[in-house]
């Protein structure tokens, strides 16, 4: 392909003489990103090592630029490549700011002196990560967040054409992730092609082009489309039914045993916060009815046990609105956590309506 970066055929890695995957093929494009997820232990670290030349290969081939890796010298790998491991060095006496120029040094020649040009490159990588506060900080003072971003910094630095992050979303918190997730994609757009071992499944699913499957030593590849599915993760992550929904990237509390002791009427994600509470509690609740395209369905099928629903746009019938007025019978109480208006909601103001008597107000 005359877009290809990378290609892996039959790959064989692992340690010593100790196979962690085999067969691992897949041809990867400039500007792609791959993201790889699975089961801890199943040797997403263990590929990324192969590929960054950190570890022996076992088998297979593995070629960049229709060059074998192993015919790179470690100075034109280096400028070809950039590794990002979960555990890095800790420089003792470097600040944020000499790390991540660090990565320039492949390009310094013998005095390893940085350029103008190396200097403007570091500057905009600490800008780009939002280092500024603390580039003159030392690294072994700066909290495991900020390590992780200026380390994420210095790969970057590098000015590769193909990005490895071993777990990158480390540490980070939720505004830094998403920064990130938006370098990413910056990244992407001007051509550098990246790898990375995530365990962020709805990031994978956002942002990469394909994704790498990896569990009980094989390998498979599939384009996010095609893992909206639950039951793709429930077979990969050995999960059990509605602990994990793929679409929207979210998992809850399990739902508590027994039959339903409250019901919950809503609908426009105003019950998910009462379904929390109930799961929390450990109350086992009812919640309907629900079309299947409003946003509390997905959490009340995780959360809820049991729930009355109705296919999108279709009348709820009479039938399903008997089975619901049986359901609050046996309840102890009925929460209102707001039904909205409209013909299509009168059974549901028709339940809220009948169980008047049993409402339940939490503070």
């Amino acid at each position: 392909m005359e877009n290809s970066l990378l290609n892996l055929e039959k790959v064989s890695a692992g340690y010593g003489k100790k196979i962690v995957l085999k067969n691992v093929s897949f041809e990867l494009c400039k500007g792609e990103i791959l993201s790889v997820i699975g089961p801890n232990g199943e040797g997403k670290s263990t590929l990324l090592k192969t590929i960054g030349r950190q570890i022996a290969l076992l088998g297979g081939s593995v070629s960049l630029l229709q060059k074998p890796i192993r015919a790179f010298s470690s100075l034109d790998f280096a400028k070809n490549v950039s590794v990002l491991l979960t555990r890095s060095a800790l420089p003792e006496y470097m600040t944020c700011r000499d790390v991540v120029a660090s990565a320039r040094y492949p390009y310094t020649g013998c005095l390893g002196t940085l350029s103008a040009s190396d200097e403007k490159i570091v500057e905009e990588c600490i800008e780009l990560l939002g280092l500024e506060k603390f580039a003159k900080v030392k690294f072994c003072e700066a909290s495991d967040g900020q390590r992780q971003r200026v380390m994420i910094a210095r790969a970057i630095c590098q000015q590769p054409d193909l990005l490895l992050l071993d777990e990158p979303f480390s540490f980070l918190d939720i505004n830094h992730k998403l920064h990130l997730l938006n370098v990413l994609h910056k990244l992407s757009a001007k051509g550098v092609s990246i790898i990375m071992s995530v365990h962020e499944i709805d990031f994978a699913l956002k942002i990469s082009d394909r994704i790498l499957c990896v569990s009980n030593k094989t390998t498979s590849i599939k384009r996010p489309e095609e893992l909206y599915s639950n039951e793709e993760f429930q077979k990969l992550y050995s999960l059990d039914e509605k602990k994990f929904d793929s679409y929207l990237g979210i998992s809850e509390l399990s739902a508590p045993v027994g039959e339903p002791k409250v019901f919950v009427l809503s609908d426009s994600g105003r019950g998910i916060s009462f379904y929390r509470r109930l799961a929390k509690k450990g109350l086992s609740f009812a919640a309907g009815i629900l079309f299947e395209n409003d946003i509390d369905f997905p959490y009340a099928n995780m959360m809820a046990s049991k729930v009355f629903s109705c296919k999108a746009f279709e009348k709820i019938g009479a039938g399903l609105l008997q089975e619901a007025k049986r359901c609050i019978d046996s309840c102890e109480h009925v929460i209102d956590a707001g039904v909205s208006p409209g013909e299509i909601n009168a059974p549901v103001r028709e339940l809220l309506k009948y169980s008047e008597a049993k409402l339940w107000h939490i503070q």
